[in-house]
């Protein structure tokens, strides 16, 4: 990743100077070069044609000194020639080109034409999106291609497919291929073989047979966990007693599987004309039986069909009475998903939604 980022900065930079080029009528044109790697060690260039008597072929080697770019003639074609390709490259490598075509008039050299473009000569790798999350049921598991797996090609060898591996006793193990025609219909894959309740987690890496052989990408930073749980769970609060200053209320899991795992998080929603500024809530205690009261939230969870009463007081000495609040907010973790829960009091109706 460190050298495709150096790759990509040197393309910014190449592209800046080269479209600086054609703001002057001395200065060369830019022109589009195509590349394309057909193994770990074969780079293939191609270009349209130009009225030009010749084309020079570099690849670059480095920096100078001076920071300046390095390039290194690797060959001279003919003004017919459109293509070439490239042998002496190695296996898993960042490549940066440049193709000059050039005029020749009167022994007077002058570049007319300059074309940039990079490559790695590896498989192209997965990433995963940066907010990935795996839909899911208690039954089923949705992974996205496409979308939230993805394929880096960065101009690098294009793979059969996608091989999925699924964690089983600890270790990750081969379990399904996507192919590459699926991968571009932005296929879902389903994955049933789940339990209720069970953490499943994935890697991802791509696939290609070369030569007979077959051969992986590596799965870096291609993990993706999640649960086999509804994405946003039922659940209700009530309002059991209390006043603005120390609130009790009750939240009920409605699910099946999963416990809700909750913190001190709470944030009241006042009606416009309430001078309600610099208040601030805290969920202070819990108890199951609105008796005894628990102030050590380390443990503190719900399950499944359980009711707990919360106690939320205002920490401030700011002043406000009950009918002034319009709704409140708190958040639980509900496998791995954080879950925000807002309860309207005018409405006494609760709404779930995914915590971002």
């Amino acid at each position: 990743m460190k050298h495709l980022r150096k790759l990509l900065v040197m393309l910014c930079f190449v592209f800046l100077i080269t479209g600086a080029y054609s703001t002057t009528a001395d200065a060369a044109k830019y022109m589009d070069l195509n590349i394309s790697v057909k193994g770990f060690k074969t780079v293939e260039l191609s270009w349209d044609k130009k009225s030009v008597d010749g084309y020079k072929i570099y690849r670059y080697i480095g920096l100078d000194k001076n920071g300046t770019f390095k390039y290194k003639l690797i060959a001279t074609v003919s003004p017919y020639t459109t293509s070439y390709t490239d042998k002496k490259v190695k296996k898993n490598k960042y490549y940066l080109y440049r193709v000059v075509g050039y005029t020749n008039k009167n022994t007077k050299y002058k570049k007319k034409y300059i074309g940039e473009a990079g490559c790695y000569t590896g498989l192209s790798s997965v990433s995963l999106d940066p907010d990935c999350k795996l839909d899911a049921t208690p039954k089923k598991i949705k992974i996205r291609f496409g979308a939230s797996v993805r394929i880096n090609n960065h101009f690098s060898i294009i793979p059969d497919g996608i091989q999925i591996l699924k964690k089983k006793n600890g270790k990750y193990v081969p379990y399904k291929k996507i192919s590459y025609k699926e991968y571009q219909k932005n296929c879902v894959f389903i994955d049933k073989n789940v339990k209720p309740g069970k953490k499943y987690s994935y890697k991802f890496r791509t696939y290609k047979k070369i030569n007979g052989k077959m051969m992986y990408s590596s799965t870096k930073n291609s993990e993706a966990s999640t649960y086999a749980l509804n994405t946003i769970p039922k659940c209700k609060i009530q309002v059991v007693n209390g006043d603005s200053q120390e609130l009790i209320v009750s939240l009920k899991n409605n699910e099946k599987y999963g416990d809700f795992k909750c913190n001190k998080y709470c944030n009241y929603f006042f009606d416009d004309d309430v001078e309600d500024y610099g208040s601030e809530q805290e969920i202070i205690a819990y108890s199951f039986d609105n008796n005894t009261w628990i102030t050590d939230f380390s443990t503190f969870q719900v399950k499944p069909g359980e009711k707990i009463y919360l106690k939320i007081k205002e920490k401030t000495d700011v002043t406000y009475s009950l009918s002034d609040i319009i709704s409140f907010d708190i958040v639980f973790k509900y496998g791995d998903n954080d879950i925000l829960v807002e309860y309207n009091f005018a409405k006494k109706t609760t709404d779930s939604s995914s915590y971002d």
